[in-house]
């Protein structure tokens, strides 16, 4: 099976306004992204939860199977298929 990771990272569509309204999910594994999304967030200066991010993993098929690990604006975790 191969190894499959969450991350995710700020909208760059908003770079250009200077406002993160919403944050990029890709699913990734060995051979590249395998599903992505992009989740608004309830307002612009509030990152969203970890259960608002579990909630976009589920929408994309996938379960985290550890914790978020956060950097800054940015975040990954592993997870698996459902």
């Amino acid at each position: 099976m191969k190894r499959r990771v969450a991350r995710m990272y700020p909208d760059p569509a908003d770079e250009a306004l200077g406002v993160t309204r919403g944050d990029a999910f890709e699913i990734l594994d060995d051979d590249g992204i395998v599903a992505s999304d992009v989740e608004p967030r309830d307002h612009p200066e509030v990152p969203l939860s970890p259960a608002q991010r579990d909630a976009v993993l589920e929408r994309l098929g996938h379960a985290r199977t550890g914790p978020w690990v956060e950097d800054h604006d940015r975040a990954e975790a592993s997870v698996r298929p459902k």
